[in-house]
């Protein structure tokens, strides 16, 4: 998997990558062609989801939504679940416009730059398999190395064509017309197409079992989280650290008795390149912002604001979601976001205990009935039940769910930098195009 980098002003670099494996570092130009000469447009289907089904049927259906959200560069379609067509009489009418290994599902239809995605599918073995609502299946002219195709079509090195040719505002689309003017590249030797499928195939593997690992920390920590908090209707914890099994219930406290609570600003603010951070819902996971308001605005509409172990709490929309700020430098909010100040209460145990099912279930049904967007009050919030221990008790708890927090973080962060490891990698393995 050793590569090599080409620096050669001379060369053609829209058809010779910068960065290729050992192996084929001397030969010479990949090959280019228009898409529409390199492939054949396959139909599709417009089926809606109402009309798929999970559980059973004869022919399986390729969603565009699943190509955007839930398939990577390539679909193994015997590990993957995919939706079957509910309708037999349909799925028989459809039976000429199957797929097969090494065809190419396109999503023509998003509600951003996403437009365009696109998922190779592989190991058929003998499934009906058909592309359904606002998909462009295509099939190559000549023979590819799977999955090299779902990697290049989804590189930025391919895509950059696309953008100029999407159409639309608040819903993006593009045609096969637009697609078939563009241009491909690949190397004229497939063990070479193979070589840079199997590699980034190794990173989406790697990705993929990091992934898996941090779902089964989230999952631990939330059942370990339903043990170490009552449940409803009840004031002890199913699971004590030791030292604290023989201490008794908990006590039960309202909100607005362990915590001051404050709104943030309810106009739109000045923004300026520096000053005082200025966060809202969309910041909540990590408190930073690239907003930035006066210090002058800030001390005239702030006379209470975050400090170092306060808590910010979405009240609108997506309600719930917390984080302690850590800082001590000055931070505005919005009025979508709920300031906690505790008064007799370990923050980082009040963040855990927000995230607790009581507490989220009775944001839930204080705010059952109020129409899109919710928001829950000042007056609401102060009247949660909380369950309090032993500040020692407390302590230890926050430590324990803290630290699988940073775990979850870590694993996270790993992610991430994968992901972007991958990007930038496919960004020299495949040239530019045109």
């Amino acid at each position: 998997m050793d590569l090599i980098e080409k620096q050669n002003n001379k060369v053609d670099k829209a058809i010779i990558p910068a960065l290729r494996f050992p192996d084929f570092v001397n030969d010479g130009e990949w090959k280019k062609d228009t898409f529409e000469n390199t492939f054949l447009f396959l139909p599709n289907n417009t089926l809606s989801r109402a009309e798929l089904n999970y559980e059973n049927g004869s022919t399986k259906n390729v969603h565009y939504g699943d190509v955007l959200i839930r398939f990577g560069d390539c679909l193994d379609v015997q590990t993957n679940a995919l939706p079957f067509i509910s309708d037999e009489a349909i799925a028989d009418r459809l039976q000429s416009s199957r797929l097969q290994d090494g065809d190419v599902i396109i999503a023509d239809t998003a509600e951003d730059e996403t437009v365009g995605k696109c998922t190779e599918i592989f190991n058929v073995s003998g499934e009906n398999v058909v592309s359904g609502l606002h998909t462009i299946p295509i099939r190559p002219k000549i023979q590819f190395a799977i999955p090299y195709l779902g990697f290049y079509f989804n590189s930025d090195s391919y895509r950059k064509q696309l953008l100029p040719l999407m159409q639309g505002v608040k819903v993006m689309s593009i045609s096969k017309a637009a697609i078939g003017k563009t241009i491909v590249a690949y190397p004229n030797i497939l063990t070479e197409q193979c070589k840079i499928g199997s590699c980034l195939s190794s990173m989406d593997a790697y990705i993929s079992a990091t992934k898996a690992k941090l779902e089964l920390l989230k999952t631990y920590k939330k059942g370990l989280m339903q043990k170490l908090f009552p449940a409803k209707g009840k004031k002890m914890p199913e699971l004590r650290f030791k030292e604290f099994e023989k201490d008794g219930e908990w006590e039960e406290k309202k909100l607005g008795e362990i915590v001051g609570i404050y709104d943030g600003i309810h106009q739109t603010p000045n923004y300026t390149n520096k000053g005082v951070m200025f966060v809202s819902v969309e910041d909540i996971s990590t408190l930073k912002s690239n907003k930035f308001i006066s210090e002058e605005d800030f001390y005239r509409d702030f006379k209470v604001y975050p400090q170092r172990g306060n808590i910010l709490m979405t009240r609108i929309g997506d309600i719930g979601t917390a984080n302690v700020y850590d800082s001590d430098e000055l931070l505005a909010f919005y009025v979508s976001l709920a300031l906690f100040k505790p008064k007799s209460i370990n923050s980082y145990f009040l963040k855990h205990t927000i995230d607790s099912y009581y507490f989220q279930y009775q944001l839930s049904i204080k705010t059952l009935h109020i129409a899109f967007p919710k928001k829950i009050n000042k007056t609401e919030l102060e009247s949660i039940l909380v369950y309090c221990p032993s500040v020692s008790e407390q302590r230890k708890i926050a430590d324990c769910l803290t630290s699988i927090d940073e775990m979850i973080n870590q694993y996270s962060n790993k992610i991430a930098l994968l992901k972007q490891y991958k990007k930038g990698l496919m960004q020299q393995m495949f040239p530019t195009s045109k």
